[in-house]
């Protein structure tokens, strides 16, 4: 186990009105109260809310405790906040009944009217129940979350203030006057779209090209290089990667001046079955002919539906070929393992949802096998999940191990297991990585190599030691935006650097490729 946070990595902001949540009308009138919580900071926005459900303790105190501080407050702040009250430790995700919850909320209050006989009528009375919510309180009912955020709406709307448990530390500031420019951005850009669009026709295709420029540009300005507009085919791309399945060919690539690069096939590979080699180059795919500038559209046509055929031509060993290929349903297991040379090789492609699971279950079918030591292959990684590499690192990590440290929002956070795990005491391990490696297998490829557990063999990894978050829009498009950082167990900063191996190899010369010959992974064997 771990202690949790709610950070998305890899491959993220563009708002143009605050969204409420994906399964809540914006237009409606809780919508609406939704919207103004979200603005206000105190309520997290980008996800279902589900406003008949049961309110969790963990939404119930961190919506208090944003509330408090004027700002919105971590699952992390929550946790350690309970803890210092020694509140009971019931699950964070347990409900809270209506009693105990208006309670609280009253509490927020300073110099309530205590001489009123119950907690339904000062509740009434300072606003946070209108006259039919008083009518039906039943102080014994679970409390939903429509109606909790209708109280924190109602309190936070209401002339009284809110206490703030660090209000007597605060230096108050006089707010400081903005001039609002007379003519709106929002306008400017509506009217350059609609100017270009009488003397040129923009097709939605064209516009989406404007828009991705306009959001990269943004994203540029802010200095933010993993900042990222996926459209609705794209961000579902995106979400098949990290839910383990998608329909395709099954290829590992790379974009290059000349081409897609064929670096690695997926396990089922039908482009593999057809006759594909690693090293190819694609440079057309049906009637599309390769553009570097045009490459995500490129990528995007070797996908489609099921069992259609896609036509590729592509370069091998300069002469140009082409291939017909079935596409089907990719199921992707993130960990796989292989004997070579009777050694055990564990390859991990990605950190998927489901990785530490499937990790857990390759050691639980070999673990005979693997007591004698073992290779992890990270290359071409690029990451995943940060809740994956946490939950990962934590099966190898002793009981309050470090694992990593994160910086969000300029708060120091250190991410420690919280018990003994499964594979704490396996040590004998040889990581392979390359400069794909990225993010999420950074973290965990850190933690083995900064905590003795492993040596890594090959080239530096990419450096990327920052964390994103995505947020999705109703129509499927989403943005992924930077928030914070992370550094490994001896708090020096890899971002732009890397992880150096303990045992650095150059890359394979193509006359290697060609051959299927594997120094890094030969020279694991030969040492494990």
């Amino acid at each position: 186990m771990w202690k949790k946070i709610a950070f998305l990595t890899i491959l993220s902001v563009f708002w143009q009105n605050t969204q409420a949540f994906h399964d809540i009308s914006s237009n409606s009138k809780f919508g609406e109260k939704v919207s103004y919580l979200i603005e206000q900071n105190i309520l997290e926005d980008g996800y279902q809310l589900r406003p008949l459900s049961e309110t969790p303790q963990l939404l119930f105190w961190k919506t208090i405790l944003s509330l408090q501080e004027k700002q919105l407050v971590s699952n992390q702040q929550t946790q350690q906040f309970l803890e210092q009250k020694h509140l009971p430790k019931k699950s964070l995700f347990n409900s809270i009944d209506k009693h105990s919850a208006l309670k609280i909320v009253l509490n927020q209050v300073p110099n309530i009217d205590h001489q009123t006989p119950n907690n339904a009528t000062k509740a009434l009375r300072i606003g946070v129940f209108q006259p039919l919510d008083f009518q039906k309180f039943n102080a014994s009912k679970i409390l939903t979350r429509k109606e909790f955020l209708t109280w924190i709406y109602n309190l936070k709307t209401n002339k009284y203030k809110i206490k703030n448990r660090k209000q007597k530390h605060k230096k108050t500031t006089p707010p400081t006057k903005t001039k609002t420019p007379s003519t709106s951005l929002e306008k400017v850009y509506r009217d350059i779209l609609r100017l270009a669009n009488k003397h040129h026709t923009l097709t939605d295709e064209k516009k989406l090209k404007i828009y991705n420029a306009a959001i990269e540009a943004m994203f540029k300005e802010v200095g933010d290089e993993y900042g990222l507009y996926f459209s609705p085919t794209e961000n579902k791309v995106y979400e098949e990667k990290l839910d383990d399945e998608f329909v395709g060919i099954g290829v590992y690539v790379q974009a290059t001046p000349q081409g897609i690069l064929i670096k690695d096939f997926l396990p089922h590979s039908p482009a593999k079955a057809s006759g594909l080699k690693v090293g190819d180059i694609l440079t057309k795919v049906d009637t599309l002919k390769y553009s570097e500038k045009e490459k995500n559209e490129f990528l995007q046509n070797i996908r489609g539906k099921e069992n259609t055929t896609v036509q590729l031509e592509f370069w091998r060993n300069k002469q140009k070929k082409q291939l017909t290929v079935v596409r089907k349903k990719i199921i992707i297991p993130s960990a796989e393992i292989e004997f070579i040379q009777h050694k055990p090789v564990i390859k991990i492609t990605n950190f998927s949802k489901h990785l530490p699971e499937e990790v857990l279950e390759i050691f639980k079918k070999h673990k005979t096998k693997l007591q004698q030591g073992f290779i992890i292959d990270l290359r071409n990684n690029s990451g995943g999940y940060l809740n994956s590499a946490a939950r990962l690192s934590s099966a190898f990590a002793q009981k309050d191990e470090l694992m990593f440290l994160t910086n969000y929002q300029n708060r120091n956070i250190r991410y420690r297991a919280d018990e003994d795990g499964a594979l704490s005491d396996y040590k004998d391990i040889i990581v392979l990585q390359n400069k794909v490696t990225a993010s999420s297998a950074e973290i965990f490829a850190s933690f083995l190599q900064q905590t003795k557990r492993a040596k890594i063999y090959g080239q530096s990894s990419r450096g990327k030691g920052t964390i994103q978050q995505i947020k999705t829009y109703p129509n499927g498009a989403s943005v992924k935006v930077t928030i914070g950082d992370w550094r490994p167990v001896n708090g020096q900063s890899i971002n732009r650097i890397g992880l150096t191996p303990d045992k650095k190899f150059p890359f394979r010369t193509q006359e290697q490729i060609n051959q299927n010959i594997d120094p890094v992974l030969n020279a694991a064997l030969s040492d494990l």
